[in-house]
C-alpha cells in the first residue's frame, strides 16, 4: 500500500482520481491488482486533503462495477469461443454448461452477491454469468448491491483512519479473508442444496 501512496502522490488530483477509477476497471477485468488497497488508497487522499470524497466515491463505485460487467461481457459475446479449444471442451462440457445454466437460474442473483467478496472466485463467476447468458439486469443489480457496501466502506475506512491506514489495511485484510470464508461456505451450501433438489426432481 506505501508504494502506491508513493506512486500517486506524484500526481495532481485530476490524475489520482482517473488512475483509482482506471485501477479499480482492471480489477474487474481479472488483473490481479489488489482492490481493497486501491479502495483504501483513495480514501487516505480523501483524508489528505488530495481529493474530495464525492467525486471518489462515485468514481471508484463506477470503476469496480463497470469493470465487473466488462467481464460479464466478455463471457456473454465471446466465452463460449474458448470450446474451440479441445482441451477447454474436456473443462467445459455441454453437460457443465447446462448445469451451470440451471444454477444461475435458480441462484443467480444469489451466486452474483457473494461472489463479489470472495476474492479468486469473483471473476470467473462473472465470466460464468455472461457465458450462460444470466440476465445482465439482475447481474448488475445484485453486484451493484453488493459493491454499494464494500466501495464506501473501504474508501470511508481509508479516510478515518488516514495516517494508519497501512496498519489497518492489515487488519482489513485478514477481515476479507473472514468474510470470503464464510462467502465461500454459503454459496458452497447453495449450490449443494441445488445439486440435490436436482436429484430429487429427477428420480
Amino acid at each position: 500500500m506505501e508504494h502506491l501512496i508513493g506512486f500517486l502522490s506524484n500526481y495532481s488530483s485530476h490524475i489520482i482520481y482517473l488512475l483509482s477509477f482506471l485501477f479499480l476497471l482492471m480489477c474487474g477485468l481479472g488483473v490481479p491488482l489488489p482492490e481493497d488497497i486501491i479502495l483504501l488508497t483513495s480514501g487516505y487522499f480523501v483524508h489528505t486533503g488530495d481529493i474530495k470524497m464525492a467525486p471518489i466515491l462515485i468514481l471508484t463505485y463506477l470503476g469496480v462495477v463497470i469493470g465487473d460487467s466488462m467481464l460479464y461481457f466478455i463471457g456473454r459475446f465471446w466465452g463460449l469461443d474458448i470450446l474451440k479449444f479441445r482441451f477447454f471442451r474436456k473443462i467445459f462440457s455441454e453437460k457443465k454448461i447446462d448445469y451451470a445454466k440451471q444454477h444461475f437460474n435458480l441462484y443467480g442473483g444469489k451466486t452474483i452477491f457473494l461472489a463479489r467478496y470472495i476474492v479468486g472466485v469473483r471473476s470467473v463467476t462473472f465470466w460464468a454469468a455472461g457465458v450462460v447468458r444470466f440476465s445482465y439486469t439482475k447481474f448488475i443489480t445484485m453486484d451493484g448491491f453488493a459493491a454499494l457496501i464494500s466501495v464506501p466502506l473501504l474508501v470511508y475506512i481509508g479516510y478515518i483512519f488516514g495516517e494508519n491506514v497501512e496498519t489497518i489495511s492489515h487488519k482489513v485484510k485478514h477481515f476479507e479473508v473472514i468474510l470470503s470464508i464464510v462467502a465461500t461456505l454459503i454459496l458452497f451450501a447453495i449450490i449443494l442444496y441445488g445439486v440435490k433438489k436436482r436429484k430429487k426432481i429427477s428420480k
